[in-house]
């Protein structure tokens, strides 16, 4: 009996920080992808610029993470379940439920997979404009252009299409400023 409550004791004395340590390396690993991905930063480089970012924000970026995972995890769910409703109206043989479980686990990849990563990349430029003060003419010169007085002129301006209206804005350069044309003009129209 008093192994066993040594066994439980030392479990608990070595599990609970195995547990933060691993928690705190997954937040950590999963900002180091947008770091690695947007700022060049390779290998333990990429861990170290993730680890300076949440430092002193850790549970900020833990709350918004799981937050994520909760809500892509619900999706997900949805989503397999619409597909286990597929696998029991056709479970007629193995080959069907081989399908139905591959095309479940492509969808729910081909749909989240990018949710999850866009959030991850947001989580991590908030970091960088909170500890940073890294800002939009930053991102806009890291892009190649000049930012101006509105909030996605940094942007590449959207190809103008033949002989309608310069944008569906109701003024000339929509979001992106000023258009090409003078202020209530419109594009000549093509033959």
């Amino acid at each position: 009996a008093r192994s066993a409550g040594f066994g439980v004791l030392a479990g608990l004395l070595l599990g609970i920080p195995a547990i933060c340590t691993v928690v705190w390396f997954w937040v950590v690993s999963e900002l180091a992808i947008p770091s690695l991905m947007l700022e060049g930063y390779q290998g333990a480089k990429a861990l170290l610029r993730a680890a300076r970012l949440v430092r002193h924000l850790w549970w900020r970026s833990f709350g918004c993470m799981l937050l994520v995972s909760l809500i892509v995890g619900v999706l997900s769910s949805v989503v397999a379940g619409g597909m286990v409703g597929l696998l029991l109206a056709f479970s007629n043989s193995n080959l069907a439920t081989i399908a139905v479980l591959f095309v479940s686990g492509v969808l729910t990849t081909v749909l989240f997979t990018p949710i999850t990563a866009s959030a991850y990349v947001v989580l991590s430029i908030d970091l960088r404009v909170r500890k940073e003060g890294y800002d939009i003419q930053l991102l806009a010169n890291q892009l190649g252009s000049q930012p101006g007085s509105s909030a996605l002129s940094f942007l590449p301006r959207p190809p103008l299409m033949w002989g309608g209206p310069s944008n569906g804005w109701g003024h000339p350069g929509g979001p992106w400023g000023a258009g090409p044309y003078p202020p209530g003009g419109s594009p000549p129209v093509q033959p």
